[in-house]
């Protein structure tokens, strides 16, 4: 399968996709250090910036973790998803109403459910898509930020399975054994910590003192801070495939 990434930040779709053998061939970020990461990390995908002067690219699998500023939390007067930022959105369903992806995975703070949640289900159902949705912390992975998140994902109606669903408790459990599985590996081969020890907080480890520059210190700080955890993406990805294998057998 391939996967294009869209409002991709630091790559955390794009490193779970990897884990999974989806293949990355496309990603559009805006931020200068985060695309400029993302080219050199995924040398071999297509790299965009400005996600309003684009017509994507045509993958299996669409991610998008778009702005949750007008969303969120933290701004109470935010005008939801059709303000500035969130409203990035309707970018993004230009897009996919172009190119109809297989699977279309979102990201959002979880007061999209009262924020533009409903407007998002009704654009899509409008192009023949079915949707779920669930909403998964990080401290459910051993990290110690709460940090709860909103994921949507959408799939053409024919996809519908009567007895199933991607975010059941046998593909999520599943998928959590795959990922401790993943984690053991790759703790070997680069020392990756495990899930075991993620709750202790290490703050030391990305700090502004550190000797690289000041600059480039904040902009890794800022997109850490926001980025989408890779292994709730690993979870949450590696259940769709479970569900597109289903469909298959």
């Amino acid at each position: 399968m391939t996967h294009a990434g869209y409002f991709e930040g630091i790559g955390g779709f794009s490193l779970a996709a990897r884990w999974l053998g989806i293949q990355t061939v496309y990603t559009c970020e805006i931020d200068e250090f985060r695309h400029n990461w993302l080219k050199q990390e995924f040398s071999n995908a297509t790299h965009e910036k400005d996600i309003r002067e684009t017509v994507g690219h045509a993958a299996d699998i669409f991610t998008g973790g778009f702005p949750c500023q007008d969303i969120s939390a933290a701004n109470p007067a935010g005008k939801g998803i059709d303000g500035e930022h969130s409203g990035l959105w309707h970018e993004l369903y230009r897009i996919i109403a172009r190119h109809r992806p297989g699977y279309l995975l979102l990201e959002n703070s979880p007061r999209l459910v009262h924020r533009g949640l409903r407007t998002i289900l009704g654009q899509l159902a409008a192009i023949g898509y079915d949707a779920e949705w669930d909403i998964f912390s990080k401290c459910e992975f051993g990290f110690s930020d709460i940090r709860k998140r909103l994921f949507v994902v959408a799939y053409p109606v024919q996809k519908r399975l009567d007895c199933d669903k991607v975010f059941s408790r046998g593909a999520y459990q599943k998928s959590r054994k795959m990922l401790e599985q993943k984690i053991a590996i790759l703790g070997q081969v680069s020392g990756i910590c495990g899930l075991e020890i993620r709750n202790v907080p290490i703050p030391e480890l990305i700090q502004s003192d550190t000797g690289l520059p000041a600059g480039l210190a904040t902009d890794e700080i800022k997109a850490y801070g926001d980025a989408v955890c890779p292994y709730v993406a690993y979870v949450v990805m590696n259940m769709i495939l479970e569900y597109e294998n289903k469909i298959n057998n």
